[in-house]
């Protein structure tokens, strides 16, 4: 999923239209077939992907060129050692540094067509986006290949897909098994939860947008041993001033400084008297590490369980580790 670059935020809430319109597209994309040694070492048995229109790409060789529409796919691709590849990026795009050092196509909905053929790609991955921009995409006859990551499970298989299309099988067993560990060293350091504590997470502050059961905030924060107050929500919800002060959380989690400043100023009423605001209990996390559910999700995952459980975790060698050898295969 993509979630609220910071140069440009992207409310969540508008991000569910382009998924379900992206999930309805049955345009395929088709072309020779090959395997995936890396570029330019010669061809193999032909590669097949099913990207999440149900849609199939047959690639002959692997791709030398790439335009990555999508910053959680264009972290991955870096991640997994296949950032030499990556020619074009969308305006969201800002991590790793090298990203800057490519092509911009614009934005996600509606990118720069033009550009992207002119940058002449193997392939355009992308993810959330229209079905005007694919069919337009694929009428210049540019391969698409399509990849939404909603959960952990789909973060997984992209990472996998991609290391088939670029060659990098290998970084990316090797980044999934790297962040599987993490996970694991952040839990067992959170350690037994005999009463989870009540988790409010504002996506939104104005309308009051949040995230319901379903979402990757509601799953981090249940891996992290809470409970989130609207977990019987739809994943992007808009909810009441009135409703959060009802269901009193424990804890106030959110990206946006403006969710802060709006609690300590008072222009909430009533909200003096959630628990989480007496107790000082209101944080405020990393935009792109919590809202991109890409390799360094591992970060945001510990920034938040770092929000929930301070005297817990007021150290994680492991993911200090983890994010060492991420900027080592970045750099590779």
């Amino acid at each position: 999923m993509i979630l609220h670059p910071k140069q440009f935020p992207v409310r969540w809430h508008m991000l569910l239209v382009a998924i379900i319109a992206l999930a309805a597209l049955s345009m395929a994309g088709c072309g020779p077939a090959g395997d995936q040694p890396p570029a330019g070492e010669g061809e193999q048995e032909p590669v097949s992907i099913t990207d999440d229109r149900e849609s199939e790409t047959e690639f002959a060789t692997t791709p030398d060129r790439i335009v990555s529409i999508g910053p959680v796919n264009t972290e991955i691709l870096y991640a997994i050692g296949a950032g030499d590849l990556v020619v074009g990026v969308d305006m969201f795009s800002d991590w790793p540094d090298a990203t800057g050092e490519v092509d911009g196509v614009g934005d996600l909905r509606e990118p720069n067509i033009e550009v992207i053929a002119a940058l002449e790609p193997d392939v355009v991955i992308i993810s959330h986006t229209t079905m005007e921009t694919i069919e337009k995409l694929e009428g210049m006859d540019l391969k698409v290949v399509a990849l939404l990551t909603e959960d952990l499970d789909g973060l997984n298989r992209n990472a996998e897909r991609l290391g088939r299309i670029t060659g990098h099988e290998d970084g990316a067993e090797r980044l999934l098994a790297a962040m599987e560990e993490a996970f694991d060293c952040i839990r067992e350091a959170i350690g037994e939860v005999d009463e989870k504590p009540r988790v409010f997470f504002e996506i939104d502050p104005d309308p009051l947008w949040t995230a319901g059961g379903g979402s990757f905030p509601d799953l981090l924060i249940d891996m992290a041993g809470g409970k989130n107050i609207f977990s019987d929500m739809d994943p992007w919800a808009e909810v009441s001033s009135e409703a959060v002060i009802d269901r009193d959380p424990d804890i106030i989690l959110g990206t946006l400084e403006q969710t802060r400043e709006m609690i300590d100023s008072g222009q909430r009423s009533g909200w003096d008297n959630i628990s989480a605001v007496r107790e000082n209990r209101v944080e405020i996390l990393d935009d792109d590490l919590i809202n991109r559910a890409g390799p360094r999700l591992i970060l945001g995952f510990a920034e938040m369980a770092e929000a929930m459980w301070p005297q817990r975790l007021d150290e994680l060698p492991c993911v200090e580790e983890y994010e060492s050898n991420l900027m080592q295969w970045i750099e590779e």
